[in-house]
């Protein structure tokens, strides 16, 4: 999904991550912490996950604006190669968080049945979500309660429910610009530009006050040097991504011969890599993989 919401939702965590296990319906932990979700060998990172403590389990949460079939894939494919981190596979939930009706479809269904393999995983759509669940929660959560199930006339009165909750707990004005920014740039998700502002007319703010704002800016910034940096990195990820795809490979197809080895270390190109990685489960035998 787009970075921005990416970037939304790991501050809602970093403020309070058991607040959005409970947003989730998942068993809140002693202590929960962010970990990397870059596994090297694909260019696909998971948008967030998450590591739980008493109980112990991870959470793997992808958030969508816009619908991909391939999701249950990516998210199966996500946590094998989680489990070839380590000694162990560790017990982890799927998410998947459906952050408006556009990003929903047939095949987001919660089960993917591929060959031997019953993946589930958990379908979440903001749109279907009680209001009041997210209303409940501390305040740096109140961005997503326009995104509820809210009908659209009813979208002021909840604006004023908002304002008056940020008055009564005696916010920081600071805290409430970057909570209205928020506020704004998710309401995007809904509704026009135009529309978002009528609906927050009534609120005095400068986006440009704003860190979140700011960092949208910065964001598109950083995406121009990273590309600038892309071609520097193709070694590393051949390298990678023959030895993930080789283990993938065996898991799946049983082991590889010399001549499998050898064309694999012939392949000299990472999207290839990638595309044969996300092929590994719907093929049969290692000749059908690489013929």
């Amino acid at each position: 999904m787009p970075g921005l919401f990416d970037s939304i939702f790991k501050e809602f965590l970093l403020q309070n991550p058991n607040s959005l296990l409970r947003l989730l319906n998942l068993p809140t932990g002693e202590s929960v912490s962010l970990e990397n979700t870059d596994l090297s060998a694909s260019s696909r990172s998971a948008d967030i996950l998450l590591n739980v403590s008493n109980p112990d389990y991870l959470v793997h949460i992808e958030m969508q604006t816009s619908y991909d079939h391939t999701m249950p894939k990516r998210m199966l494919e996500y946590r094998i190669l989680c489990g070839l981190r380590g000694e162990t596979m560790p017990e982890m939930v799927s998410v998947l968080l459906l952050m408006r009706p556009q990003a929903h479809g047939s095949a987001l269904s919660g089960l993917l049945e591929l060959h031997d393999i019953k993946f589930t995983y958990h379908v979440i759509r903001l749109w279907e979500m009680d209001v009041e669940s997210v209303l409940s929660q501390p305040v740096h959560m109140l961005p997503l309660a326009p995104l509820c199930a809210v009908p659209d006339q009813d979208l002021p009165f909840l604006i004023n429910r908002m304002q008056e909750r940020l008055s009564r707990e005696y916010v920081a004005p600071s805290e409430c610009r970057e909570i209205w920014a928020k506020t704004r740039l998710l309401l995007g998700l809904k509704m026009s530009k135009k529309h978002a502002e009528a609906l927050m007319g009534g609120i005095m703010l400068d986006l440009k006050d704003s860190t979140t704002y700011m960092a949208t800016l910065e964001e598109g910034i950083q995406k121009g040097i990273q590309q600038g940096r892309e071609e520097g990195k193709q070694e590393g990820g051949l390298e990678e991504g023959r030895r993930v795809l080789l283990r993938l490979g065996q898991k799946r197809l049983g082991a590889a011969s010399s001549d499998v080895l050898q064309r694999i270390e012939a392949i000299a190109d990472v999207e290839l890599i990638e595309s044969l990685i996300d092929r590994v489960l719907d093929v049969e035998s290692w000749n059908e993989l690489l013929g």
